[in-house]
């Protein structure tokens, strides 16, 4: 028994030994602890740690996520300090920064040269606030020379509608009105109507139901395409019928230039079945000189398309259409009938500016 306990008690020693490091130094069994203990030989020598001098003494993982700063982020060469705001660092740009000029929206960008005087440092401007002449618009503005021999010129137009119930009393409608107008300035190679001629699909569609879509954006469009015609004239609201001797008016203004000294504009007289009022090829420029005022009689056209003879929308369809013609009211039957001699239902007055606009 005894022989049997000793060997028993060697046996258990000998383990013990082993796992204790019995017979070695301490240096022969490194620890793995908690890296951030700081005592850990192994994770010291591991070269994918780095030390962060601003943080603490102790090594630390690359981005540990327990530390307050990320040491890499400190020395990204995209960042800079700005020494007003903590010492922390801020991207280049930043526009809590007053270092950079930052561009808020649409809004100028001034950017200061601290070596001059503020007077010295004058606001970029940016192009899409400023005033610019909208091009293919007859109504666009843009600084004017104070001369009648400039190359440019604009005219306040004052359309008046003297249709009324007074003068043309038989089945006279109660929502009378000139219609929208349309046309454009152009040159001598260009028409869109004439009196005799037969008119276009923009023209019969404007005499028919009042629109100028198609006039406009099919006819005047393909001649601004080729140059020879330079705006169009696009007003969209009616002018009202003459009231108790007062006409209605309508009033804008159109922007002209000498290549292009030819005016040419139309509207329905609404409602009917193809009735209409303008002027075709109207030359606003004689002998090298802007004209400074001019009034024009617009008698009543029918545009050739429908048959009827009162003031109606529709009517039977005129096929193949006649040409455009004069149309009068018979105050003997109360209706409208082709005429040799114009009657006059309204008037266009053309007064050129002749202060300059800025």
């Amino acid at each position: 028994m005894t022989t049997r306990n000793t060997i028993s008690s060697l046996i258990i020693s000998s383990v013990c030994l082993t796992a204790c490091g019995g017979g070695g130094s301490p240096s022969d069994n490194p620890v793995i602890s908690d890296p951030v203990s700081g005592i850990d030989t192994a994770l010291i020598n591991d070269s994918t740690l780095i030390r962060d001098p601003l943080l603490t003494s102790e090594p630390v993982l690359n981005n540990d996520p327990l530390q307050l700063k990320d040491p890499i982020a400190i020395y990204d060469p995209t960042l800079a300090a700005d020494f007003e705001i903590d010492n922390l660092p801020v991207t280049l740009g930043n526009p809590v920064s007053t270092e950079k000029p930052v561009a808020i929206a649409d809004e100028p960008v001034t950017i200061i040269d601290p070596n001059t005087s503020p007077t010295d440092n004058p606001a970029i401007e940016d192009p899409i606030q400023s005033e610019q002449p909208v091009p293919g618009s007859a109504t666009s503005g843009e600084p004017l020379e104070n001369s009648a021999t400039a190359t440019t010129a604009r005219f306040t137009v004052t359309l008046e509608n003297r249709w009324g119930v007074d003068n043309f009393p038989q089945d006279f409608p109660d929502d009378a009105h000139l219609s929208l107008v349309g046309g454009a300035t152009h040159n001598a190679a260009f028409s869109f109507w004439e009196p005799g001629e037969v008119v276009s699909r923009g023209m019969e569609d404007m005499a028919e139901t009042g629109q100028i879509d198609i006039l406009l954006l099919d006819e005047v469009a393909d001649a601004i395409t080729i140059g020879t015609a330079d705006s169009m004239i696009e007003i969209r609201y009616y002018t009202d019928p003459q009231i108790d001797g007062v006409p209605g008016t309508n009033t804008f203004d159109i922007y002209m230039q000498a290549d292009w000294p030819l005016v040419s504009m139309v509207t329905m007289l609404g409602p009917s079945p193809d009735w209409f009022v303008g002027v075709s090829g109207l030359s606003l420029r004689e002998d090298g000189k802007w004209t400074s005022s001019l009034s024009v009689d617009l008698p009543l056209y029918d545009g050739g398309s429908k048959s009827d003879v009162t003031p109606i929308m529709g009517g039977p369809d005129i096929i193949p259409p006649n040409p455009v013609g004069l149309v009068a009211y018979d105050s003997a039957t109360g209706v409208y009938l082709p005429s040799d001699e114009p009657q006059n239902v309204a008037r266009l007055t053309f007064k050129r500016i002749t202060t300059p606009i800025q």
